[in-house]
C-alpha cells in the first residue's frame, strides 16, 4: 500500500479533479467511494462520498490527512480511477495485494476541478 500512499501525496493537490474507488472486497458495507476536492471557508480539502447499497455518506478531510486516510480506504477496494489536470491513472489491487499503477497522459490538459 506504500505505493498506493506515494501516488496520493503526489496527485492530492489543486490538478486533483476526481477519484473513484470502486470494486470492493467485501460486498456488504461500502461498494463505492467518489473524491473530489472542495473549498470551504476558503480552506482547500477534499470530500469523500461513500456509497452503500441504499445510503450515500459525506466526509470532509483536510489536505494534510488525506493521502493517508484514502490509502487506508483502498484496503478496502481493488481498483482505483485517479483523474488530474495532466493525466489519469489506474490503480488495481490483485487478490493476493499486488499492486500495479498504470499513468496515461493526457494530450490537452483537462480543466481544474470546480471547487464549490
Amino acid at each position: 500500500m506504500k505505493e498506493i500512499f506515494e501516488l496520493l501525496k503526489q496527485v492530492l493537490n489543486r490538478e486533483f479533479i476526481r477519484a473513484v474507488l470502486s470494486n470492493p472486497r467485501t460486498k456488504d458495507g461500502v461498494v463505492k467511494a467518489k473524491v473530489r476536492p472542495l473549498e470551504k471557508n476558503g480552506d482547500f480539502m477534499f470530500q469523500v462520498e461513500k456509497f452503500t447499497k441504499t445510503q450515500a455518506f459525506h466526509e470532509n478531510i483536510n489536505c494534510k490527512d488525506a493521502a493517508e486516510i484514502l490509502a487506508g480506504h483502498m484496503e478496502n477496494f481493488r481498483q482505483m480511477q485517479i483523474e488530474t489536470v495532466q493525466a489519469e491513472y489506474t490503480v488495481l489491487v490483485s487478490k493476493k495485494g499486488k499492486i500495479s499503477i498504470k499513468r496515461k497522459n493526457r494530450k490537452s490538459a483537462a480543466p481544474p476541478a470546480e471547487l464549490s
